[in-house]
């Protein structure tokens, strides 16, 4: 299960980059589009009726769950999701299944470069065991019980980070990223703590207290998983208003100043070591490529031993023609096709023949008579191409020799059995 959250949240950014995605980012960091934001949640949106902060360049909607889950728009629509650490925890009851659905609409949406910011502020954390060594000294039975309800703590496992909770609650840290400083001053205060305890590097500490985070961001696929603490006590409506609008200016100029792209010039390489590790890599793309276009025929003549019937009827005609050897249809007769001679007259009848199993004399017999019908002598060559053994589970079963005598009654009359392993 860990494994499968490793891929689910810190890979797959490349293989499943989206277009669109990619063209909203542009916009945005151009300036030329408005970002959207949800709010998602009780923690973050009961405190709101129908008002919700007015955000220059920015739309702002809100989701309070657990009430019509079922109208929940698609994230990958928006920006910036904010939602609570433990957002499927309401009056005590846990929405795990619902948790479920919501995780499956991350995956689309981290692809499409949509951020996550999880607010905390005096959430449970797994009790410690230092024996615990596969959950990070975490006890493993609340270490599975809080992934099922709290999603920011279900989302930290994959990066190896650790949350932890103080009596006192920490009014302040050192604030290493200026563009949050005016949110964390008035609203940054939480009971948690967080530290890392594998090797993943964390992508940005954003505000720390004698080396344990409050405050960070990791690379998740295309987008973000940002942590903050955020003071949400009811000191009224204004004062909670006042706080989210805060919290969404200050993250959207954050995230816009990650949007910014690097100018064309800059994915030119300027730099000394750079230019010839850059025609190196050239270098070795070409052999690559030329590699696998030697492969082709090889790909190409290993598809014959897995086709039948109709199309491997086409097939052989056209595999022989790109090896120099010339053929001819007529769909008027009921052969299959003809070789023809350098003066482009025809000099065999060939039958093509597919048979789940071993070969069967039949295939000879029919070949014959397509010869008289022709009429045709019986010294006339006749070649006939099987493809046996269709069943078969490896290379050794399907190059299984056809029967000696079987061979024989082909020679005696005058027929030349090939067999498409012989062919490739």
């Amino acid at each position: 299960m860990m494994i499968m959250l490793h891929i689910l949240f810190r890979f797959g950014g490349e293989i499943l980059s989206n277009v669109l995605g990619d063209k909203r980012d542009a916009l945005i960091a151009a300036g030329k589009k408005g970002h959207n934001v949800l709010l998602f949640g009780n923690k973050v949106v009961g405190h709101l009726t129908n008002q919700f902060p007015n955000i220059t360049n920015a739309t702002v909607e809100g989701f309070a769950f657990p009430s019509n889950y079922s109208t929940l728009p698609r994230l990958a629509n928006y920006t910036l999701v904010i939602l609570d650490y433990a957002a499927f925890i309401d009056s005590g009851n846990s929405y795990a299944e619902q948790q479920k659905l919501f995780e499956k609409q991350m995956i689309e949406a981290l692809d499409f470069g949509t951020n996550f910011c999880f607010v905390h502020y005096n959430e449970a954390v797994p009790e410690a065991d230092l024996r615990a060594f596969n959950t990070g000294r975490m006890n493993a039975n609340q270490f599975k019980s809080l992934q099922a309800q709290q999603i920011g703590f279900k989302c930290l496992a994959p990066f190896d980070i650790r949350p932890t909770k103080v009596e006192a609650i920490i009014p302040e840290g050192k604030i290493l990223r200026k563009e949050l400083k005016p949110f964390l001053d008035r609203w940054g205060a939480s009971h948690n703590l967080f530290e890392s305890y594998g090797e993943y590097k964390i992508d940005d500490v954003i505000s720390i207290i004698e080396n344990v985070m409050i405050a960070f961001a990791l690379r998740s696929r295309k987008g973000s998983l940002i942590y903050l603490p955020f003071q949400r006590y009811d000191a009224g409506h204004q004062h909670f208003l006042d706080g989210l609008e805060s919290l969404i200016d200050c993250l959207l100029t954050y995230i816009t100043k990650t949007l910014t792209e690097t100018p064309v010039w800059g994915h030119e390489p300027f730099l000394e070591e750079e230019i010839e590790l850059r025609q190196e890599c050239v270098s070795l793309e070409n052999k690559l490529k030329e590699a696998q276009e030697k492969l082709i025929p090889f790909v190409e003549s290993k598809a014959l031993l897995f086709q039948s019937e109709y199309i491997l009827e086409n097939t052989v005609p056209a595999f022989l023609d790109q090896m120099g050897v010339s053929t001819f249809r007529d769909e008027r007769h009921i052969e299959d096709f003809w070789i023809l001679n350098d003066s482009g007259e025809k000099a065999v009848i060939a039958e093509v023949k597919s048979m789940v199993k071993g070969f069967k004399k039949s295939a000879i017999f029919s070949l014959h008579i397509h010869r008289e019908e022709n009429m045709l002598d019986e010294s006339f060559p006749a070649l006939l191409v099987v493809n046996c053994n269709l069943q078969a589970g490896s290379w050794k079963d399907k190059e299984k020799p056809i029967d000696k005598q079987d061979y024989q009654v082909a020679a005696q009359n005058n027929i030349l059995i090939l067999r498409v392993e012989d062919l490739v």
